[in-house]
């Protein structure tokens, strides 16, 4: 298994190195290169991204995979920043180092592979960004990234990636950051089962998804997400099964998760990298103690990842209402 890794990192790597939109297209000897400087924290699995407003023991909690060129032996340890963006912010307050975590303190996983379960408190991360808890409330955000550091100093990130590997629910699933919302957690009950799935503003090449007039949603990783399965409208037909889309009920507010790709199949070019998904600067309006109706608004081409279609970053908007 560790060796079947190896291989499919060096083969995706060379086949998917794209960079972003504006980079120049590289040749076959740079794409060759760019194996040797791969590395990834792969999410195996996420069990919390949800902090309870005013609860310090309210916990962000994700199991990371580290692979690199050498199966893990270059890792050398992982530097966490925190950052707090509050209610109405565009911007987050400047990265802070919380911790640094040494190759010593990792497990090993199946793969025998490093292996870390990454647990921070909303407690330890207010009192590192110098907050009172009490001044904590819903909507506000905490952004947790990672930087990976190797024995020869190199480092990488979400600044560094492309996005079949800083993209969540991939092969890599390594995006290198985390955004932990804060809202007090919703019923099970809500937000699920089957809706009227309708497009009230199409995406940048017609309706963004290709579905069929009703979905299913179903409970997600953490207390108030949510997720639906769609083909993106560049799917691979009678190929590549429905992905899973994210968002979480957040006060008043859906919000889309960020970094979700569109298809592992392509964007308009085969040359150019594929098209990712993410929230817009505004959310869609929900009430969440009513999941009658509701709206979702997100953009393509998040980060500027169009997949070479050129229109950058451009909005979709859908409306669900509960049968």
């Amino acid at each position: 298994m560790r060796h079947l890794f190896s291989f499919l990192f060096a083969v995706i790597i060379v086949i998917l190195s794209a960079c972003k939109p504006d980079d120049d297209i590289v040749s076959t000897e740079t794409l060759a290169d760019q194996i040797t400087r791969g590395a990834v924290l792969r999410t195996k699995q996420i069990n919390n991204l949800l902090f309870t407003p005013g609860v310090g023991s309210s916990t962000f909690d994700v199991v990371l995979e580290e692979q690199d060129i050498e199966n893990g032996d270059l890792l050398d340890k992982i530097n966490v920043f925190v950052s707090y963006k509050p209610t109405g912010q565009s911007q987050a307050t400047t990265p802070v180092l919380l911790k640094e975590i040494g190759a010593s303190e990792f497990d090993k996983s199946e793969n025998d592979l490093p292996l870390l379960q990454l647990k921070l408190t909303q407690e330890e991360i207010a009192e590192k960004l110098e907050l009172s808890l009490g001044a904590i409330v819903a909507k506000d955000q905490f952004i947790i990234s990672l930087d990976l550091v190797l024995t020869d100093d190199r480092i990488f990130n979400d600044r560094n990636g492309n996005p079949i590997v800083i993209a969540f629910n991939t092969f890599f699933s390594s995006p290198f950051e985390y955004t932990v919302n804060v809202a007090p957690p919703i019923s099970d009950d809500l937000f699920t089962g089957i809706y009227r799935f309708e497009s009230i503003l199409d995406g940048p090449g017609g309706e963004t998804f290709i579905i069929d007039e009703f979905v299913t949603l179903e409970l997600g990783h953490s207390p108030n997400t949510r997720v639906f399965k769609a083909h993106h409208r560049f799917h691979h037909q009678g190929v590549e099964p429905r992905r899973p889309w994210e968002f979480a009920i957040i006060d008043d507010e859906t919000v889309f998760e960020k970094k979700q790709l569109s298809t592992v199949e392509r964007g308009c070019t085969f040359i150019d990298s594929l098209i990712l998904l993410g929230p817009d600067a505004a959310n869609g309006p929900v009430n969440s103690a009513d999941d009658s109706v509701f709206e979702l608004w997100f953009v393509e081409g998040y980060l500027g990842f169009d997949g070479g279609c050129g229109f950058g970053t451009a909005p979709s908007r859908y409306r669900f209402t509960k049968q």
